[in-house]
């Protein structure tokens, strides 16, 4: 991927490590001293907020000196990047892997909601930053939030409208919107979560529960 403004190109290996390229020089860095300088910007993204954190502070919140920093990353912008793309990957493989199985769509799709929450629930810090910053940041990194999204709506309606073709949802939901307000089911109980600090037990009897009232809906059986 090209970061707009930048010659930089991150190439992800196997291994988890990455190769940075910048014009002609291409060097394998660190994957611990790298991860270390990505969790202490986690952190302090999700503190003080992107806009107002510098190197300095994640060097230092890092142990590291600031030179070290930029020898990982050319600027904290890049340090989100490497966040966002580690996020990202696993979600999409994650989803993948949820589709490759022989369940019911709608057990699936239940699945893939869940999923998405747990990975994001991980680290509070982590939840935060995506939530919040990445709908904050500089406009070279404006495209990163988008991006998720346009990923997990592609699977979501390819799912849905497998389900609708097989018969097993009704012929007249619009996918698109079912799609986008999933997403929105997310980050709606994620975002209460970091904001009024509960623990995790909570969070995911909340989830379970908003899970079923959205695929089954809340709409009472006298009345039909």
């Amino acid at each position: 991927m090209t970061v707009q403004g930048n010659a930089l190109i991150l190439l992800f290996m196997n291994d988890g490590s990455f190769i940075r390229k910048g014009g002609a020089m291409a060097r394998v860095k660190s994957q611990t001293k790298g991860q270390e300088i990505i969790q202490a910007a986690m952190e302090l993204f999700a503190e003080k907020g992107f806009f107002y954190t510098n190197v300095k502070e994640i060097a230092e919140r890092a142990n590291v000196g600031v030179g070290t920093v930029y020898i990982y990353f050319d600027n904290k912008d890049n340090i989100l990047i490497e966040l966002f793309i580690a996020f990202l990957d696993r979600v999409i493989r994650d989803i993948q892997t949820i589709l490759d199985t022989q369940l019911h769509p709608l057990e699936k799709f239940k699945r893939i909601l869940r999923t998405v929450a747990e990975i994001l629930s991980e680290n509070m810090d982590m939840a935060r930053v995506f939530l919040v910053e990445l709908r904050q940041t500089t406009e070279a990194l404006s495209y990163l939030a988008p991006k998720l999204e346009k990923e997990y709506n592609f699977l979501i309606k390819k799912l849905l409208q497998e389900a609708k073709d097989q018969g097993y949802v009704r012929q007249d939901i619009n996918v698109h919107i079912v799609s986008i307000a999933s997403l929105g089911l997310i980050e709606a109980l994620l975002f209460d979560w970091v904001t009024n600090k509960y623990s995790k037990e909570k969070l995911f009897s909340m989830f379970d529960q908003a899970i079923e009232y959205f695929v089954f809906g809340f709409e009472g059986r006298e009345h039909e």
